[in-house]
């Protein structure tokens, strides 16, 4: 059997990849985000899969249909088993927002990151002190431009919202599974449609625990504000209304945003990163003593 994962960053694809991983025979064949479909890395996995006494392994992989590295999607079209993983854009969008910290641009300036940091601790301190579309403009599409939030939209419409509905069009038969479901370990209708039981783990490998903040669903209610219904509402409405038609926009009535789910965890992957660039730790001067 050929299984293909699709998703959005930031929608879980990592950890499911994992479950369905773990419930597989040790044998299969398993492509993490691969640049490329080439037939010499399915028959190198075979090989190694017959000299363990499995001459028809299963193939697993994970793709990131709208990633800037992947390759043709088309070449997954004959696999056996397609999942669309879908997550509620409200939750995805702060998901990703904090993610962003990870970019080597990004990580690399401390004025940037700095300047982020302390947004996070104002609406750690005071949810409502501010708003997202405000956090989001911490990352303007260009560091010499100023951040404009319609700019912004206009190009997360068409890159997130437009070109999903157009791959999935596409594909009208495949199997859509929700974020939600994953985390909630309701995974009943995944193993009728794929024919046998997920029982393995949905843990990550350390390599890639930079992916896991929260693993819960519904913490937008926390950070977005009222100021930012009016701005959001109308772009992501029409996710919401293809694979959630019953969401509503409730917020909380005492919000509250968790440090180690925010600055910490920016600080954390930020940091990450600069080792790989070979900078120093960044930390905020009143933490370091300066």
């Amino acid at each position: 059997m050929r299984i293909v994962i699709y998703g959005l960053a930031k929608t879980g694809t990592t950890a499911l990849f994992s479950k369905i991983r773990n419930s597989l025979p040790p044998t299969a064949i398993c492509l993490f985000e691969p640049t490329a479909l080439r037939g010499s890395i399915i028959l190198r996995g075979r090989l190694i899969a017959a000299l363990r006494g499995d001459l028809s392994p299963h193939v697993l992989a994970k793709v990131l249909p709208l990633g800037v590295m992947t390759p043709a999607v088309e070449r997954f079209d004959r696999f056996d088993k397609q999942i669309l993983l879908v997550r509620d854009p409200r939750d995805r969008l702060v998901s990703r927002l904090l993610y962003d910290a990870y970019k080597p641009e990004f990580a690399a300036s401390d004025r940037a990151l700095a300047g982020f940091i302390q947004r996070l601790r104002a609406k750690e301190a005071n949810p409502l002190s501010v708003p997202l579309t405000e956090l989001i403009g911490c990352f303007p599409q260009r560091p010499s431009e100023r951040f404009d939030l319609s700019i912004w939209a206009s190009h997360y419409r068409f890159a997130m919202i437009e070109r999903s509905f157009e791959f999935h069009d596409r594909r009208p038969d495949i199997q859509v599974f929700r974020y939600e479901d994953l985390v909630a370990n309701r995974f009943a209708g995944l193993e009728a449609y794929l024919g046998f039981p997920l029982g393995g783990t949905d843990a990550v490998t350390p390599e890639l625990g930079r992916v896991l903040r929260t693993r819960g669903a519904g913490a937008w209610r926390n950070w977005f504000t009222p100021e930012d219904i009016p701005q959001l509402e109308p772009l992501l409405q029409p996710y919401l209304d293809r694979y959630y038609p019953n969401a509503d926009w409730r917020l909380a009535e005492a919000p509250s945003v968790e440090r180690r789910h925010a600055s910490d965890y920016v600080l954390r992957i930020a940091n990450e990163q600069r080792v790989g660039l070979g900078l120093p730790a960044f930390a905020l001067p009143a933490e370091t003593g300066a």
